[in-house]
């Protein structure tokens, strides 16, 4: 960290200003122990509820580096090492991310699309607008490999269950109610007007949500199952074909 310049060992560099990491790294005094090192110019960076480490402690595979904005939870990297602390490979060529994908909306709206394909459901239940939980992204310097080393972290299953017009209706009129800190919604599917209250819809949900659909609902559908795909997956799948045409 030199000159508010932020540099790694295989000469990629950051602009540290505004900024903080939190860095993974073995020691080198106590092979048994491992050095977790946070760093920033900005005391904002250390405040009770901190971005970085609110995200980190929370996810169990959370990257062994990230680079956030010290006043947002804006993800600037997200790195990981090999089993020899090395950097990972590729990350250099990665391209970075369109910037209307790095908005909050941008990524929350790609991240929704991508469930919605990856599941094939009618439908799909998420949260609206928890820009607490999801970050934004750096125009011009976040790469691929940044977010999908996030979507890594947070690796969950997607799920499916069934619901007639009938449920959906009810739960959504329930969901605009809702004095819960998470607001839900269905995506994507028929307008409420349109919906036919006899049919049964597929929903498709991440497997996260479902914790806030149960509490919400206090219901249980008989109906859910885990699919054999997960959001890092279709994550890294929608992404890589959205910039494909978005570059040609």
């Amino acid at each position: 960290l030199t000159n508010g310049k932020l540099a790694a060992s295989d000469d990629l560099s950051w602009d540290f200003t505004d900024r903080g990491l939190g860095l993974l790294y073995y020691n080198p005094l106590n092979s048994k122990r491992l050095i977790y090192w946070l760093a920033s110019n900005e005391k904002d960076f250390y405040r009770t509820g901190l971005p970085l480490l609110r995200n980190q402690g929370w996810a169990v595979g959370a990257e062994d580096f990230q680079l956030f904005n010290a006043r947002e939870n804006q993800r600037v990297a997200g790195r990981n090492l090999n089993s020899r602390w090395r950097w990972e490979a590729g990350y250099s060529q990665s391209p970075t991310l369109p910037d209307k994908l790095c908005t909050f909306d941008g990524f929350d709206a790609a991240m929704k699309k991508a469930i919605h394909i990856g599941t094939g459901a009618d439908y799909v239940l998420d949260s609206v607008n928890d820009n607490k939980f999801l970050p934004s992204w750096a125009a011009g310097e976040t790469r691929l490999m940044d977010v999908i080393a996030y979507a890594d972290a947070y690796t969950s299953s997607l799920c499916v269950f069934n619901l007639s017009g009938a449920e959906i209706k009810k739960q959504q009129e329930y969901f605009k109610e809702d004095k819960s800190r998470q607001k839900l919604k269905f995506f994507f599917g028929p307008e409420l007007n349109q919906i036919d209250p006899y049919r049964n819809y597929t929903i498709g949900i991440p497997y996260w949500t479902m914790w806030d659909y149960t509490s919400v609902t206090e219901t249980n559908p008989n109906s859910f199952r885990i699919i054999d795909s997960n959001f890092s997956d279709v994550l890294e799948k929608y992404l890589i074909r959205s910039m494909s045409v978005t570059n040609n």
